[in-house]
């Protein structure tokens, strides 16, 4: 997920920066927040281990972000092959024929 971030960040950046933000330092960050979520349920507190939180904005962004990079590869080999492709915001569905 974060190589993801980072290539899709490199892409759409005009500079390495976002504002005062290195892609290094937003890639940082987004570590902190993927590796490092709690929550607490019935009086005891939990870490997630895998995945983040639906309920977050920014676990929405970055499925996004994270979709929109495999998307792009998916609808070359689409276009070629006259194939089927939909997707609604982290939901795909496509055919393949090969």
């Amino acid at each position: 997920m974060l190589d993801i971030i980072g290539y899709f960040l490199q892409d759409n950046f005009a500079t390495n920066k976002l504002g005062s933000l290195t892609i290094q330092t937003i890639r940082n960050l987004l570590y902190l927040f993927l590796y490092n979520n709690i929550f607490y349920y019935k009086d005891n507190i939990y870490k997630c281990t895998k995945g983040s939180p639906n309920t977050m904005a920014l676990t929405e962004t970055l499925s996004n972000i994270y979709l929109s990079v495999w998307q792009k590869e998916i609808l070359k080999e689409i276009d070629r092959n006259i194939e089927f492709f939909g997707r609604y915001k982290d939901q795909i569905f496509f055919t393949w024929n090969k």
